[in-house]
């Protein structure tokens, strides 16, 4: 339409054209209520007008399910459908039950768990059957009118069986899924499901099992708490293995045990003062020496060289020519594979200090080699084979008639097979499972070098050595030692630099 303007009225006239149909409904039973669109039309039988794009149409009846569909009609034409021909409607059941969460089934097919709203085709027999874990299966058999609403409530009664607990400490408490129970010696009576039973007392780790009673058989839950100290010691590994291969055991040291020597030993040095010393802290000590192999992951160039010819880097001999700083840089080289906290200070590849607190690897300190070395439960072991001198064949790599092209002094009619150092734990163990302490290469300790004498009557807890100095500790005889100073376990050597018979074994805190 064209608007011409100038204050002129111009007139419009519209006629809307029909876009609706009709339709015819019956029904059997007839007088169902007809709903299109949520508009009440009438009931069947029953003509009544429907848009051509289409309408939703909804034809129900009480007591019968209700009949539903989209229908469409052509502009003035009428739709005629056949007889709705009504089924009786569903009944519905709402189920609960004690407990709730009860499995149900209708005759063997799953349908949920309580509480649960069921429609049922109406009036047949339906076998309802209620299963939880823990008790009885219980079964109902219904039949329900179309159209019925009804509710439905089961209480399961429990299976049962008897739990007896026994606990040491006997003034424990016994929990049992949560709540607790009383002190142990009691017999519990609990329906046939999974329990959580935990034992607890203040200053002990609490002890949990989970258990099923099972009905007419009477069962027993045993349990002896263990402090919070043993547990965690229960589950502290006594043995672990670090990432280039050493093996490391278990210390927890008790007692308190003399370290130096007393003054009469034949042999002793004025350097191995004795004192009362205990070692409260438990550490892992590898049972073997460094080996060239394992020092090579860390310095690839590294030799160990050879002595006349004589080779000492053969991958199984143990590394030498080794300074006290590479064997301490060895040790955070290998916490840092491990993502341990080193416990040596570095800078500009120097060792400049240590973290006490840390348990990444280190060297053992000079206490801890002496007790690994040499306590007893009764005297102190004088040589790593006992307390008589000369050794018996087999005791250790020392200077032998083998070596005496390499050595100046050698123990007279004593072979022990290598002239120079021997593969590591070639010879037995001592008393701690322990290799080489007394004789195939000294090893470097953490400690700096001094002479510390007992300043009390207590034993020194955790002795570390001076706080400064200009040399480490060496401890341990070597394959270029043979006499009585030098084999015995409390001999004392000091340095800085490497040599051709000096090694080292590595250690780690516990925590």
């Amino acid at each position: 339409m064209t608007i011409v303007g100038l204050d002129r009225t111009q007139s419009l006239a519209v006629t809307l054209a029909q876009a609706w149909g009709q339709v015819q409904l019956s029904s059997k039973p007839s007088g169902a209520e007809v709903i299109i669109e949520g508009e009440s039309r009438g009931r069947t039988p029953l003509i009544t007008e429907l848009l051509a794009k289409g309408e939703n149409v909804r034809v129900q009846l009480e007591g019968f399910k209700t009949w539903q569909q989209k229908l469409r009609v052509d502009v003035g034409e009428t739709l005629t459908l056949p007889e709705i021909i009504f089924e009786p409607a569903d009944a519905t059941l709402s189920v609960t039950s004690s407990p709730n969460g009860a499995t149900v089934t209708v005759n063997g097919a799953y349908r949920g768990v309580t509480p649960l709203d069921l429609e049922l085709p109406p009036d047949q027999s339906h076998q309802l059957s209620f299963f939880a874990n823990g008790y009885v299966t219980s079964k109902q058999a219904l039949t329900l009118s179309a159209g019925e609403k009804r509710q439905l409530s089961i209480t399961l009664n429990a299976s049962m069986g008897k739990i007896r607990v026994s606990a040491s400490p006997a003034d424990a408490t016994v929990w049992i899924d949560g709540v607790a129970r009383g002190k142990p010696g009691q017999t519990f009576s609990l329906p046939a499901r999974p329990h959580r039973i935990e034992i607890r007392k203040p200053g002990y780790a609490t002890e949990t099992r989970t258990i099923t009673p099972k009905p007419g058989l009477d069962q027993l839950v045993q349990v002896k708490l263990l402090t919070e100290q043993a547990a965690r010691w229960a589950n502290t590994p006594t043995s672990i293995t670090s990432k280039a291969g050493q093996a490391l055991t278990l210390f927890r040291p008790e007692g308190a045990f003399k370290m130096g020597a007393p003054r009469r030993e034949s042999g002793r040095r004025a350097n191995e003062v004795l004192r009362d010393v205990q070692l409260t802290r438990p550490f892992y000590l590898a049972t073997k020496e460094v080996t060239n192999r394992q020092f090579k992951q860390f310095a690839r160039q590294h030799s160990s060289s050879h002595v006349r010819g004589t080779t000492l880097d053969q991958p199984e001999q143990p590394v030498v020519n080794v300074s006290w700083d590479q064997a301490a840089r060895y040790c955070n080289w290998l916490s840092a594979r491990e993502n341990l906290p080193p416990f040596y200070r570095e800078s500009g590849g120097k060792i400049t200090g240590t973290n006490p607190a840390a348990n990444g690897y280190r060297l053992p300190t000079e206490a801890e080699w002496a007790w690994a070395a040499r306590a007893t439960s009764g005297d102190a072991k004088r040589f790593g084979w006992g307390q008589q001198f000369p050794p018996a064949d087999g005791a250790g790599n020392f200077a032998d008639s083998s070596a005496s092209r390499m050595v100046d002094q050698v123990l007279t009619g004593y072979n022990d097979g290598f002239a120079v150092s021997a593969p590591v734990g070639s010879f037995s163990a001592n008393h701690r499972g322990l290799h080489d302490l007394e004789g195939n290469v000294a090893e470097w300790v953490n400690d700096y070098y001094g002479i510390e004498f007992s300043l009390g009557s207590s034993a020194e807890k955790d002795p570390t050595g001076p706080a400064s100095g200009e040399f480490r500790v060496i401890r341990g005889a070597s394959w270029r030692h043979g006499n009585i100073i030098q084999l015995r376990l409390s001999y004392r050597d000091y340095g800085l630099d490497g040599r051709d018979d000096l090694g080292f074994r590595v250690a780690r805190n516990v925590e």
